[in-house]
């Protein structure tokens, strides 16, 4: 199984994450990665908070779909797929 980076159609590994805002994200094989270590917060499809963090976090524990990351004082959002 294998995901790319809906922008660039890069191979990695199991999400995929597109981030037009630029926040200070970005995925690395199942991680999503917090560069700044700010508070961030993770939505599913429904709107539900699924984690919250100021770390990096896996997304292996999360059911495959479609997810909203959001960083605390930054405007936007980085949608991310977990396949």
């Amino acid at each position: 199984e294998s995901m790319y980076l809906e922008d660039t159609n890069t191979p990695t590994s199991h999400v995929s994450a597109q981030n037009d805002d630029n926040l200070p994200i970005h995925q690395s094989g199942s991680t999503i990665v917090n560069e700044n270590h700010a508070r961030m917060a993770i939505f599913d499809a429904s709107g539900k908070m699924v984690a919250a963090t100021v770390n990096d976090y896996d997304m292996h524990a999360l059911p495959q779909g479609v997810y909203m990351v959001r960083l605390a004082g930054a405007n936007g959002v980085c949608k991310v797929v977990n396949k």
